[in-house]
């Protein structure tokens, strides 16, 4: 029997062109898909190919205020108190009770700290989240070799952040700026030994008064005034040794104290960078973070503001250090390796700086003018991811009585963008 014509296999329950209308859509759809990616910025590779991730955004850095001066006494907090709601509004106080000298063979009375603890408790202080319990690191009474002197050295510390801790600071502001003895001067300590065996012991005694707060305080902030970079100005921009810099011996006590942190943990070590004092160009403060953070091809590049370090060094010194940035190193690159670390970025704004006395009304005599200064607070602000610290040795933050007031003109740079 034969067979007819051979007849297209047809499926019954789609129509013969619902095909094509399938393959249009599969088409369509792919097409929109595409356009999505597109403009989600997705130009290239394969369909699954996403978009890298954004960065982290940097941490809105905590405003502190200090100086003028800084609260000492509970009569002091009390009377902070009592205006504060005319002040601005700070994420916390520096506190500056007299505990100062922890290094040192005696050991540290910590009473007057711990006499603000009942002040802390009460608003408008309860609460804040930046509080800080500063100290002066001199006089420095305590070679870093005497290992039964240094006990005591660590001990201080200890006692320090347990003080801190138990007031309810977040952490502790070490003055690292040297007013008596050169604690970090391989000219004043050295005794005949090697610069590398000096420095090897400051990192050990660096290590042991980290852990020594540490024990007493795990999660608090160690902010210190001069840190890692003005020493790297010093030495890698300006050409002075570090065996002969003023401040060679602090990178390696520095280093210590990392070390006790472990990795993941260096940004509790804060650099509060007190040299910013001296900027007045908003501009500049991308640079100085560039140092912080050892960002060289930021560092050069620049912003095109002058940045200069204009705070007196020691006695006869001009007081006017400009950074060199966009000449070559002037460090080998075993000594920058030694200067590039990470730590937590901050900053020192000083409202009165180089103005006495601060000129109330129209401001023409003082180094920042109102508008001057919102501009390097904001600057200052953007650009830490630590905290930004304010400091003053005349005008005060809350104008309490008798003292000099914060002028309304300036007082507006707290609300400023």
């Amino acid at each position: 029997m034969g067979h007819g014509p051979s007849m297209p296999c047809v499926n019954p329950r789609r129509a013969p062109g619902s095909r094509h209308r399938v393959d249009v859509m599969i088409r369509l759809g792919a097409l929109v898909l595409l356009l999505l990616l597109h403009g989600c910025g997705v130009t290239e590779g394969p369909l699954l190919t996403t978009r890298p991730a954004p960065p982290t955004p940097r941490p809105v850095p905590l405003l502190l205020a200090w100086g003028a001066p800084a609260p000492r006494t509970a009569a002091d907090l009390t009377d902070v108190a009592r205006v504060w709601s005319q002040g601005p509004a700070f994420d916390g106080v520096v506190l500056s009770p007299g505990v100062d000298a922890p290094w040192q063979s005696a050991p540290l009375d910590v009473a007057p700290a711990l006499a603000l603890e009942a002040n802390l408790a009460q608003p408008p202080f309860l609460g804040l989240p930046g509080n800080l319990l500063s100290t002066r690191m001199g006089p420095g009474s305590v070679d870093d070799d005497d290992d039964t002197g240094f006990a005591q050295v660590t001990a201080n510390f200890g006692a320090l952040a347990r003080a801190a801790r138990r007031i309810g600071a977040r952490g502790l502001m070490l003055d690292t700026q040297t007013y008596d003895r050169q604690l970090f001067s391989f000219a004043a300590v050295g005794r005949g030994r090697a610069f590398e065996t000096v420095q090897a012991s400051m990192r050990r005694r660096g290590e042991a008064v980290m852990r020594a707060m540490q024990a007493e305080h795990p999660d608090g902030l160690v902010v210190v005034t001069l840190g890692y970079a003005d020493v790297f100005r010093s030495v890698c921009l300006d050409g002075v040794s570090l065996e002969t810099e003023r401040y060679g011996l602090l990178p390696a006590f520095l280093d210590g104290m990392r070390d006790a942190l472990g990795p993941g943990r260096e940004r509790q070590l804060v650099d509060g960078f007190l040299p910013s004092y001296a900027t007045r160009d908003g501009r500049a403060f991308s640079t100085l973070r560039s140092a912080i953070v050892f960002d060289e091809a930021a560092l050069r590049a620049g912003t095109g503001a002058a940045v200069s370090y204009r705070f007196p060094r020691q006695a006869g010194e001009a007081d006017e250090f400009p950074w060199r940035t966009m000449e070559p190193l002037r460090c080998s690159e075993a000594v920058r390796s030694q200067l590039a670390r990470t730590v937590g970025v901050g900053f020192g704004v000083m409202v009165d700086f180089k103005s006495e006395p601060f000129d109330a009304a129209p401001y023409s005599r003082n180094f920042h003018s109102p508008e001057g200064f919102a501009e390097v607070l904001s600057a200052a602000r953007r650009e830490a991811d630590s905290i930004v610290w304010l400091f003053s040795a005349q005008v005060d933050w809350w104008s309490r009585s008798g003292r000099t007031p914060l002028p309304p003109a300036y007082r507006a740079a707290f609300t400023a963008p």
